[in-house]
């Protein structure tokens, strides 16, 4: 009889096993999506229209799916690519005035706004909740690759992104590999397993808010101890905000926040990243 029990025991800790392998390794802010409290938490985005430089460009794929992208080009040759990813509405006009004004910020270099979301563009909470659901990551990673390729065998790259786009800009840097200097995520759901952050060899910056609900303390206490052990250098700084607060197309913009975690973020990029030729 014990035996039997033994046995059964057993086989219930490996159908547990087995069934915990086949689940996604990381979902990322995907996991938030059909949160309704999450939905409320990102104001509908105003009616900003970018009326500055820059162009929509045509990237080519491995699947032969052009990838979509807004980029500020340098105006003499540079190696410096800045790569930002959008948050859960999309590339839209709020994506590309930050782009646009981190271009501002340095001399010389690139900046490419990816856009994940293959020419979706969402103006309300549902369409940007089904939008970022239906993201594969499979096909986001093609993107990403086909972006970092775009940008030379030489390329100097950063990356950035808010929410949904703070953990692709880790994911970005983490494909980026050895062209990747300086990553920064503004309240992103980072990786979770040792073997997913392994390649990494940028430094990391995150920007986090006290009040989030969702990428909260616990969620980056546990990301800390995963850098620790597999030596990666993150620098965390908490605001008394709430998520979203760097964003002033939103109702939950915290101006005094948002400019000091800009200013963060340039230095972070400047020593790590940038250097004027």
């Amino acid at each position: 009889m014990r035996s039997t029990t033994f046995i059964l025991l057993i086989l219930l800790l490996v159908s547990a096993c087995n069934s915990f392998d086949k689940q996604p390794a990381n979902e990322g802010m995907s996991k938030f999506a059909s949160s309704k409290s999450f939905q409320k938490a990102h104001e509908i985005p105003g009616d900003l229209q970018y009326e500055g430089p820059g162009d929509y460009v045509k990237i080519p794929t491995a699947s032969g799916q052009d990838a979509n992208a807004f980029m500020l080009k340098a105006e003499k040759a540079s190696n410096d690519y800045l790569l930002i990813i959008h948050e859960w509405y999309g590339l839209n006009e709020y994506a590309k005035q930050e782009a646009a004004k981190l271009f501002e910020e340095f001399s010389n270099v690139n900046v490419i706004a990816l856009d994940l979301y293959d020419g979706n563009v969402a103006d309300n909470r549902e369409d940007a909740s089904k939008y970022m659901k239906a993201v594969k990551e499979e096909r986001a990673v093609e993107i990403v690759d086909a972006v970092i390729e775009f940008t030379g065998e030489d390329a100097n790259i950063a990356t950035l992104g808010w929410c949904f786009g703070g953990g692709w800009s880790l994911k970005t840097a983490i494909q980026a590999k050895d062209k990747a200097s300086a990553c920064v995520i503004y309240y992103g759901s980072p990786v979770e397993k040792a073997e997913e952050l392994a390649p990494l060899k940028a430094p990391i910056l995150g920007i986090f808010a006290e009040n989030d609900k969702w990428i909260n303390h616990e969620m980056i206490d546990k990301f800390k101890v995963l850098t620790q052990a597999t030596k990666k250098s993150f620098e965390e700084h908490w605001f008394e905000a709430d998520h979203a607060f760097a964003n002033p197309s939103g109702g939950r913009y915290n101006e005094k926040s948002a400019k000091d975690a800009y200013q963060l973020v340039i230095a972070f990029l400047e020593k790590n990243w940038y250097s004027e030729n």
